[in-house]
């Protein structure tokens, strides 16, 4: 959960280098985690007055609230960047090159207790500008940073204050709470289906001379992550009703006239294989996915060619078809 700091303007009569400072708007603090005692990013914005903006050597503080600890928070843990107008939103910005000092086009960035100073070098950044400094872990120009500001015990009563020598001021309200998120949960019921187009295949009156073909498809949808598995077994050899004759299985990937054969091709994107098998009296993957399908649709298509020398007869055979979710 993102939570933006509650933004209070106050107005607060200092006066720097002996000049009135002058009020910055569109003051934020977005924080990354508002929960008490732990470590968060900060994006603070602020947009300078007309006549304002930071001049050469010029200084800008932010000083946090008692109760947050910078710790470790060095300059590599910062970004600082002008905008292109006095929009904070849609503002295009320009990051700074930071260093521990300030350095002509060199920007210095230092912390010292609960405050982090931003230093010129012989840089300036324009009057009516939206400035923006990111502490912590979204501090990515040079490097990410790596140290975030810990926050303090819960209250609602935390003032961040923006000031320096750059002459103008603004603070905003930071408010820590208990517990800043929030367990949502929910749950997908599972769902599969599984269609067979059809009961029987009739393959007809073999013949040595040409090869006879029976089909079905078979479509399956689930939302199972692991997706499905689909697997063909027999209860035996395609055979004569008195068990007395069988035809060959396929086992050349292809069954071809003048040769007694029988297998299955597939066709269909999730198909097993690609050439023609022999069905097996163990179960045979024949389609699978391993996610989620809606309407996976294979094609299975029985294949049967004799030789002059196959015996007559009635020959059949059931084949039985199994689909399951991998849940």
């Amino acid at each position: 959960m993102l939570i933006t700091a509650l933004i209070t303007p106050l107005v607060l009569g200092v006066s720097i280098n002996n000049v009135q400072a002058s009020l910055l708007t569109s003051v934020s603090d977005v924080m990354s985690r508002t929960k008490a005692l732990i470590p968060s990013n900060h994006e603070i914005k602020f947009v300078t007055p007309p006549g304002g903006g930071v001049k050469a050597g010029e200084t800008v503080n932010y000083t946090f609230p008692v109760g947050f600890t910078l710790g470790s928070v060095d300059f590599p843990d910062i970004d600082f960047a002008s905008g292109s107008s006095n929009n904070c939103l849609t503002a295009t910005f320009t990051e700074k090159t930071l260093g521990p000092v300030a350095f002509t086009s060199t920007w210095g960035g230092s912390v010292s207790g609960q405050t982090i100073t931003i230093t010129s070098g012989t840089s300036v950044i324009a009057a009516d500008t939206c400035i923006r400094l990111r502490v912590g872990t979204n501090a990515v120009i040079g490097g990410t940073g790596v140290n975030q500001v810990t926050n303090a015990i819960a209250g609602n009563d935390y003032v961040l204050l923006v000031a320096g020598t750059f002459s103008d001021v603004g603070s905003m309200a930071l408010s820590i709470v208990a517990d800043d998120q929030v367990a949502v949960t929910a749950n997908v019921l599972p769902t599969f289906s599984f269609i067979m187009s059809g009961l029987s295949c009739e393959l007809g009156v073999l013949s040595p001379t040409d090869i006879k073909t029976c089909n079905y498809d078979i479509t399956t949808s689930t939302n199972a992550h692991n997706g499905y598995t689909t697997t063909i077994v027999e209860d035996g050899n395609l055979r004569t009703t008195d068990g007395g004759s069988d035809i060959n299985d396929v086992v050349d990937g292809g069954v071809s006239v003048t040769s007694e054969e029988y297998g299955i091709g597939l066709t269909g994107s999730d198909r097993a294989f690609s050439d023609e098998q022999a069905i097996l009296n163990t179960d045979k993957i024949i389609a699978s996915n391993s996610g989620t399908v809606v309407g996976s649709l294979v094609n299975v298509t029985h294949k049967a060619t004799i030789s002059v020398f196959t015996s007559a007869g009635s020959y059949s055979h059931t084949v039985t078809l199994i689909s399951v979710g991998i849940f």
